[in-house]
């Protein structure tokens, strides 16, 4: 299904249609379609459509101006995906479009069902190269996911809370770790370190078990990292974006020219064709 909505396409704020970054989550947009014609002077039309390499959110817009000796008309409509209501928290939750949620939303990251923030975690690594075996939900001595790239495995432990770190926990992952015969690991949480926690990994990698963390901040930069953001760029519907777009200005002063005259929306919220950004 995804994670966009087409039929109930948002109309933001003029200013969204001309940024160049995702309003979700910062990436700079790809341009997908960038039409522009040019007629007699004064005679002009765009059709942009830009989309996000790392979540898939996509803004349209389609803005002109044909102003003649038989009179002046300009319009301008647009669209934006709206992110759909995803229940998270729940362990049938499809991994792949948590996810995408999370690259979109990811202040939802303390709801999404352990076990599947643990897949999601596991899928975040195999992107970058990993082998990743994830193990029981409900036996795992205390590892929740295996990787290993180039010969070297690690143990990987996943947390997800809204509470700081402990050193405690930090100990309970060398203990796992010692079990499962590995002597590297990592620590994920969606929260952050205590001091404490930072002390004790850094004591237990001079003692020989190198544990690296990766906080709230680091894994969606995990998470963001895909091997293949062309994929999510071809998931995007481009018919779809243009047939939903919604009219935010139309103006023609032509006699005898189509419905016109009329004014319909707001002014204010006209976008003339030069200022669309290449």
């Amino acid at each position: 299904m995804g994670i966009w909505c087409y039929q109930d396409a948002g109309v933001f704020g003029r200013d969204v249609y001309l940024s160049t970054e995702c309003v979700y989550c910062g990436t700079r947009l790809t341009v997908l379609v960038d039409e522009r014609e040019s007629g007699a002077p004064g005679c002009e039309s765009c059709r942009h459509l830009r989309a996000c390499r790392s979540c898939g959110w996509w803004t349209g817009i389609s803005t002109g101006s044909d102003n003649s000796e038989h009179g002046c008309s300009n319009w301008t409509s647009v669209g934006s995906a709206v992110l759909r209501e995803l229940d998270v928290s729940s362990g049938d939750a499809q991994c792949t479009e948590v996810r995408d949620y999370l690259n979109a939303k990811y202040d939802a990251r303390g709801r999404v069902h352990p076990r599947v923030m643990e897949d999601v975690v596991a899928t975040a690594y195999a992107d970058i190269g990993y082998r990743t075996v994830t193990t029981s939900y409900a036996r795992d001595d205390g590892i929740d996911i295996f990787i290993e790239r180039n010969g070297i495995v690690s143990g990987v432990q996943v947390k997800r809370t809204r509470n700081k770190i402990e050193a405690e926990q930090i100990r309970a992952l060398t203990g796992a770790m010692v079990l499962n015969g590995v002597t590297r690991g990592v620590f994920v949480t969606t929260s952050t370190y205590r001091r404490g926690a930072v002390k004790a990994a850094r004591r237990y990698a001079e003692a020989g078990l190198q544990i690296d963390l990766v906080d709230c901040d680091s894994l969606f930069e995990l998470l963001r990292q895909r091997r293949h953001s062309d994929d999510v760029l071809a998931g995007i519907h481009q018919n779809e974006c243009w047939r939903h777009l919604k009219s935010l200005y139309s103006f023609s002063n032509h006699e005898g020219f189509g419905d016109g005259p009329y004014d319909e929306g707001d002014r204010s919220l006209y976008v003339p064709p030069d200022q669309i950004p290449r």
